[in-house]
């Protein structure tokens, strides 16, 4: 079949998904089934062998993601409802001078969502982020950007969330690369999103033109920070110990892998991902076991449990889908036509970057369509060695980073959390996120360019 009509499926089947998840309210998962089954059949992979390969796919993502992002959920909730992460926030937002509290926000927020998912991050942060600005007062807007864009990034390219997970696994590269260069290029992007930011949203210390009173929610009532009178609050070391254990675990067994010889059993034992996150865990019991009973820590962990559950099969659906499309023979012609392009390496990143906008758009699950765009690249990026596979995980995922609408569960979150209508979501959430969106990928072709780290 030839890649037009590939493509063509491919876009009714994308549109089946939108039309079912934003029309319909049919769940996600669901939807997605479907519409792998349309484009299955459609391209001729046949009835049976179409189910086939979705299901397959979907048990593999789960079986290579689902035990870290589980026991990083668990860790991610004890620490929060424990008040670690809370501690955290507050300790790290003090460290800086009242003129550089917007940094504080986005710094803080980028540091908590690496142990907490999106949402919680949001939760913990929101209060202490609207208390800032009104101390500051800066605009609500110029204050939810600023915690979105230090939350979103370390969830979108920080593992142990599933993105991140599943670049370093698909593509084939140590989860300590992806941390590295995932950290490295989020701070390089933010600072350059930084001052459109406040330019958009607080110019000169008063507020803009381009957010008005008219994109906020006249009924807007502040969340309010979560009561933990009469309970002990860990110190800002231990609360932290969850987060940074796991991270230089991974990160010795990521370096000392590529020393001659390797690393030990023990090394990649203790630093594989499973074992690190399962440490993290564990000492995120043990802070909560110092100030919470057994009833509450067992409410907490069923609460992660069941936001895990939603998140892993969303996930894993969105990387069956991603295997359909590449069961179809899509990748097979990519590489064959980059085979014969004089700049294969920028046209994969503008394709990378181009099938996760897309998918985006159609799926609204930033990890989801994350996932399915990796699942889709994978065997082209192996046709390319002379560029680290980070690269181009890099533009798949910043890709899906560029447009948040409203079948985007993280939409409302924001507009909700933060008092703004649809549009007030849009200018914010969405704008931001896409100008960001463009910041990283831009960096990451700078990467390339400088430091492709190829064979």
């Amino acid at each position: 079949m030839s890649l037009g009509l590939i493509l063509l499926h491919m876009a009714i089947g994308l549109a089946i998904i939108m039309v079912l998840i934003m029309k319909c309210n049919i769940n996600a998962v669901p939807a997605l089934f479907i519409g792998s089954i349309y484009v299955g059949i459609a391209c001729k992979l046949g009835f049976s062998a179409t189910v086939s390969q979705f299901t397959s796919t979907f048990g593999g993502t789960l079986g290579s993601l689902g035990m870290s992002v589980t026991l990083g959920v668990i860790m991610g909730q004890l620490l929060a409802d424990s008040g670690g992460a809370s501690v955290i926030a507050n300790t790290m937002v003090g460290w800086f001078p009242e003129q550089r509290a917007i940094l504080a926000l986005i710094f803080t927020s980028f540091f908590i969502s690496i142990p907490v998912f999106f949402d919680v991050c949001l939760v913990i942060m929101a209060p202490i982020g609207l208390a800032v600005g009104k101390k500051l007062n800066a605009p609500r807007a110029m204050i939810s950007t600023a915690i979105t864009a230090g939350a979103g990034c370390a969830h979108t390219y920080v593992p142990p969330t599933p993105g991140p997970l599943a670049a370093a696994e698909t593509l084939n590269f140590s989860m300590g690369t992806m941390m590295i260069i995932g950290t490295v290029v989020s701070i390089i992007a933010i600072a350059i999103t930084y001052p459109v930011m406040k330019a958009m949203f607080w110019p000169h210390g008063t507020s803009g033109k381009y957010f008005t009173e008219k994109d906020m929610d006249p009924d807007f009532k502040p969340m309010v920070a979560p009561d933990y009178e009469g309970r002990k609050l860990p110190s800002f070391g231990l609360a932290v110990l969850p987060v940074i254990v796991p991270v230089i675990l991974i990160l010795i067994q990521s370096f000392w892998a590529t020393s001659e010889g390797g690393a030990p059993d023990f090394v990649n034992f203790i630093g594989g991902k499973n074992i690190a996150m399962l440490i993290g865990c564990l000492i995120a019991y043990g802070i909560a076991f110092s100030n919470m009973n057994q009833k509450e820590i067992k409410a907490a962990v069923n609460k992660g449990l069941n936001a895990c559950g939603m998140i892993l099969t969303v996930t894993a659906a969105g990387g069956a889908f991603g295997g359909v499309i590449r069961a179809t023979g899509i990748t097979k012609i990519l590489t064959e036509k980059l085979a014969t392009s004089n700049n294969a390496v920028f046209t994969l990143a503008f394709v990378a970057y181009l099938i996760g906008f897309v998918l985006r758009v159609c799926m609204g699950s930033g990890s989801s369509s994350s996932i399915s765009a990796l699942a889709i690249i994978a065997p082209i990026v192996a046709t390319i060695p002379q560029v680290h596979p980070v690269w181009f995980a890099m533009c798949a995922m910043c890709g899906t980073t560029a447009m948040g609408l409203p079948n985007d569960s993280g939409f409302w979150i924001v507009t909700n959390m933060f008092g703004f209508n649809i549009v007030g979501g849009i200018k914010t959430y969405s704008v931001i996120g896409c100008i960001r969106s463009v910041a990283i990928f831009l960096v990451s072709l700078v990467g390339i360019m400088v430091l492709p780290m190829g064979a």
